[in-house]
């Protein structure tokens, strides 16, 4: 197989996401943009899942300038209701991509920083990468907070 991604290293990017699922990324990140239907139906969440929550914040953030938009111009764009459509389909197609790139970020950050041993980097890499539940929860945290800093905008221009 022709590999996209040469740099792939089994141990580092394996301690990353977890010994389960690095033939599935492996194969997914080999075959450059790929389809990851996880992240297309439960975007928000599976970012969560994956730790990836620095994504949450920018999309959240490009929702409520939109929101601050609407309010402030007066003019409703009418594109409410597909915004969660693209959200799922930009996370379906580049999730898998926006998931190496997160990897290849936290890899460096620990073997930069690595003054200890191979197995100290894996058990390093295996508590910033692999998946949380309260990641998950964090996820709909910030959707909460969204909707409320979303309706007090709404409040302010109505």
């Amino acid at each position: 197989m022709d590999k996209k991604y040469p740099e792939l290293d089994e141990s580092l990017h394996g301690a990353f996401v977890g010994a389960s699922k690095w033939e599935y990324y492996s194969r997914k990140w080999n075959q450059g943009l790929s389809w990851n239907w996880a992240a297309f139906f439960l975007s928000f969440f599976w970012l969560g899942y994956r730790k990836m929550y620095a994504y949450i914040l920018i999309i959240l953030g490009l929702f409520l300038l939109y929101d601050l938009i609407i309010v402030l111009s007066g003019v409703d764009f009418g594109v409410d209701s597909t915004i969660g459509i693209t959200v799922g389909v930009i996370c379906g197609f580049l999730g898998n991509y926006l998931y190496l790139m997160h990897a290849n970020k936290e890899i460096k950050r620990v073997t930069e920083q690595q003054h200890g041993s191979e197995e100290f980097m894996q058990s390093e890499l295996q508590l910033r990468g692999g998946t949380s539940w309260l990641g998950v929860l964090a996820a709909f945290g910030l959707l909460i907070v969204y909707g409320v800093l979303a309706g007090m905008i709404y409040g302010f221009g109505g």
